[in-house]
């Protein structure tokens, strides 16, 4: 019999392998959680399954691996491009102030626009209320995928 890893939710150790209907499952008597049902086979092998499917566990990931193999990691954070920018449609964004007297930090929903009239994109946040002139960006304004550490 292998021995069952304690809970990897709450790091209970009342864990108990049960039987439903046509397998078996191990779950945590203390928080609940357990994992899917292993079906019984010829072998009689659900026993096995399900304690191997409790047992597995995620394997660390190396943030420092994937910031130095690849610049869209997922991990870095830095300010977007106006390529980038250019491009929103409907999707969050982080605004961070970095001069003047403009105070909208804070999460927006920003769409990129583009107007005839003067021939530059413009950003429209919080679907159109406010428009944000694209000449000030990164000179008193920054927009982040999330929100940066150390920012209120």
């Amino acid at each position: 019999m292998s021995e069952l890893k304690k809970c990897p939710f709450c790091g209970g150790r009342s864990i108990m392998v049960k039987t439903q209907k046509c397998g078996r499952y191990v779950g945590c008597l203390d928080c609940g959680a357990r994992t899917e049902e292993a079906e019984t086979d010829y072998a009689g092998s659900a026993y096995d399954k399900a304690i191997a499917a409790w047992n597995r566990r995620a394997q660390p990931c190396d943030i420092q691996q994937y910031a130095e193999s690849c610049a869209d990691c997922g991990f870095c954070n830095e300010p977007l491009t106006l390529d980038e920018m250019n491009a929103l449609d409907h999707e969050p964004i982080y605004v961070l102030h970095t001069g003047g007297k403009w105070t909208m930090n804070g999460w927006h929903i920003a769409t990129a626009s583009s107007y005839q009239n003067h021939g530059r994109c413009d950003l429209e946040i919080d679907n159109g209320n406010t428009i944000i002139d694209m000449q000030n960006y990164g000179n008193t304004w920054l927009a982040y995928r999330r929100k940066p550490e150390g920012s209120e």
